[in-house]
């Protein structure tokens, strides 16, 4: 991040400037930035990629920023400040691009900044920051740098809920197993709040988007991480007996790998989704050459090694032999994976979309949007349950941790009587060594859900006495998911560190 001043950059473009021990050529470093015409004024800041060129689309967002009302020098000064530090932040942090952040990018960036333990921001100086980044999405996407609909600010009311639950534990919003259920039968599958068939239900592929629904809420994926799921990674055609470890690669926030527990319930209904809606949707779009239309940019598929979970093919766009692991794969080239099965293409990806490729974040949002219209049009049946109208995907991710976090909670604590024992018989090394294990849950759900900072996980301690005993016990089919992947985090990961 550099300040802006005309005058010697103007004086710099005849002659070679010392940086350092080096001498650098501005022309070529502004790769056609033409300073004398950029509309900046004197003060501003702009940004430097690592190979020391300007960033265009700040350069040109802090220029139009007079046009379009903000006159005060001081704060387009501002605005460019907070700006370049969330650009830093997302770089810094996960060796993530701008364009590539999402909701839960900028929910963490306020989170961090509100629970620094030096400094912290206060609530009108994130909202200050906060319109800043707003406005530069909204800029990015008047640009055509975004398609509308993407990005952190896609949905409606996101820098509304950003506004409101930057931090603290309003940050967690999540949903009751009855009310999981209920959405994903009313709001996705089409049924009435009664349990019968909505006649008039036009959903396109329920299976498919409660099948995603599902992946999200029973284990914490984030929505690119579950969208680019490919079909190397969930293997089903062995029969599962329980949850599978999955290693989330590139396509995790910030490409820090780390695993998740599939459960077992779920993956029966991966397979039935494969079987059905997947089936159709690939097929279609086979005999419509919607697929065939991706030819040119694909990667042909010709090896899949199952047991190293590995690909071999070609790179049509790039002109040469493609392999690699499958968890070093990019989404990028996980969407552009095809493999040969006679005379169709079958995608790499495990969730397509119409058009026979990966699904789009814009695809989910919708599948939420539209199911959050149902809702609300049945909140006067008698059947209905009361929830909010505005379920995101990432609702889905702090149901799974809340719910994780207690049945863990509930299995360490409730049902063991160690630490009656151990106040009985005054044992003050074993009532710490037991307060080290009732952190284990925390720990657990951290390292699934992959929080870097242990305090984000903390959040959800909050709310844990919201959550009523009896949902949990219950025989409900959802409750049981959870059950059983805190019984097999139990065995796998015991109290006292060993696995």
């Amino acid at each position: 991040m550099v300040r802006f001043d005309r005058g010697l950059l103007q004086r710099g473009l005849s002659k070679p400037v010392r940086v350092g021990d080096c001498y650098v050529d501005l022309p070529d470093v502004l790769g056609g930035f033409d300073p004398a015409t950029c509309s900046l004024d004197d003060g501003l800041v702009f940004l430097v990629e690592d190979d020391g060129r300007p960033n265009l689309d700040f350069f040109r967002w802090v220029s139009t920023m007079a046009s379009r009302g903000k006159h005060s020098l001081e704060g387009r000064r501002g605005y460019a400040y907070d700006v370049a530090g969330w650009i830093d932040f997302l770089h810094d942090a996960y060796g993530a691009d701008y364009l590539d952040a999402e909701f839960d990018d900028v929910d963490e960036y306020g989170r961090e900044l509100r629970t620094a333990s030096q400094d912290p921001v206060s609530g009108d100086t994130w909202n200050r920051k906060l319109a800043a980044i707003h406005d530069f999405y909204r800029w990015l996407v008047r640009d055509g740098r975004l398609e509308p609909g993407d990005g952190p600010f896609g949905q409606p009311d996101a820098h509304r809920d950003l506004r409101s639950r930057a931090v603290g534990a309003r940050a967690v919003r999540y949903l009751l197993l009855p009310q999981l259920r209920y959405f994903l039968q009313v709001g996705i599958r089409g049924h009435r709040p009664d349990g019968t068939i909505d006649t008039a239900f036009r959903g396109g592929y329920p299976g498919r988007d409660a099948c995603m629904a599902n992946v999200l809420a029973t284990t914490g994926m984030r929505r690119n991480e579950m969208r680019s799921l490919t079909t190397v990674e969930v293997d089903l055609d062995t029969p599962a007996r329980q949850g599978r470890r999955l290693l989330l690669g590139a396509p995790a926030k910030g490409g820090r790998q780390g695993h998740v527990i599939l459960p077992r319930r779920t993956q029966e209904e991966l397979r039935a989704y494969v079987e059905g809606d997947r089936d159709v949707i690939v097929a279609v779009a086979n005999s419509t050459g919607s697929v065939a239309r991706q030819e040119p940019t694909m990667i042909v598929v010709e090896e899949v090694d199952q047991r190293r979970q590995a690909v071999k093919g070609w790179d049509r766009l790039a002109n040469r032999a493609f392999a690699k692991p499958v968890a070093a794969m990019s989404v990028g080239e996980r969407g552009r994976a095809y493999r040969r099965d006679g005379r169709s293409w079958e995608p790499l990806a495990l969730f397509v979309g119409e058009g026979g490729g990966m699904v789009s974040v814009g695809l989910v949002n919708r599948v939420f949007e539209t199911a959050n219209r149902r809702i609300w049009s049945w909140r006067s049946d008698a059947g209905a349950i009361e929830m909010s109208p505005k379920v995101t995907p990432h609702w889905m991710r702090h149901t799974f941790g809340m719910h994780l976090m207690w049945t863990l909670m509930h299995d360490l604590i409730e049902r063991d009587d160690r630490l009656a024992r151990l106040l009985r018989d005054h044992d003050e090394p074993g009532i710490r060594a037991y307060g080290q294990a009732v952190m284990w849950p925390v720990q657990v759900v951290q390292e699934l859900m992959r929080h870097r900072s242990l305090k984000t996980t903390w959040l959800y301690l909050y709310h844990l006495g919201e959550l009523d005993h009896s949902v949990i016990s219950s025989v409900d089919d959802l409750a049981e998911v959870f059950l059983a992947i805190g019984r097999q985090v139990g065995r796998s990961e015991a109290p006292d560190g060993t696995r």
